[in-house]
């Protein structure tokens, strides 16, 4: 068990803004055990998150306590669940543009968030954890062209995929054929 002063330095240090691991460093211990020597003798201080210093952690709780106070909630974020889900997708969809060779030129406001494909008439999940056939998808309709305003629809991932590449007329003949074929399932 640590003295008690060295169990006053480290609050002092974790009270200065260090993080657990830099208070680790000074005293050669691990910052796991620095966060249980502050968990059992320093019960009022909250633990940094992510390895961000106490003195962060402090901030991010006022700022709630201010949020909460003040708007009836713990932070300021967007009233609707669909116009976060928008905007997360959004800002991703621009991230990884920056890793391809497509321009990306797109404002929120010009695509339009639809709630269900406009292809398929399937509702579009805005809130799974992992893609699947009813996940959101940028289509661009010229694929020659990046994503930039008037050249993108929002569609169901499984719209996207089975237009991918073909051609209009590739696709009517599909759907002529899977016609014949249901029709020769009915007859038999």
């Amino acid at each position: 068990m640590p003295n008690l002063h060295r169990i006053q330095e480290i609050r002092l240090a974790l009270e200065a803004g260090k993080t657990l691991q830099e208070v680790g460093n000074i005293y050669a211990l691990s910052r796991e055990r620095i966060r249980q020597i502050r968990k059992k003798h320093m019960p009022d201080l909250e633990k940094g998150d992510w390895g961000c210093s106490l003195k962060t952690t402090q901030l991010r709780k006022e700022k709630r306590e201010y949020f909460e106070i003040k708007y009836g909630r713990s932070s300021f974020i967007i009233a609707d669940e669909y116009q976060r889900a928008f905007s997360l997708y959004f800002s991703r969809k621009k991230q990884n543009a920056k890793s391809t060779k497509w321009e990306f030129t797109l404002q929120m406001s010009d695509v339009t968030w639809n709630t269900h494909c406009p292809i398929l008439g399937m509702e579009i999940d805005w809130f799974a954890e992992t893609r699947n056939e009813a996940s959101p998808s940028l289509d661009r309709i010229d694929t020659n062209l990046g994503y930039i305003p008037g050249n993108v629809e929002l569609v169901s991932w499984r719209a996207n995929r089975i237009k991918n590449d073909g051609t209009a007329e590739e696709h009517l003949l599909i759907a002529e054929y899977m016609k014949r074929q249901e029709i020769k399932k009915e007859s038999t």
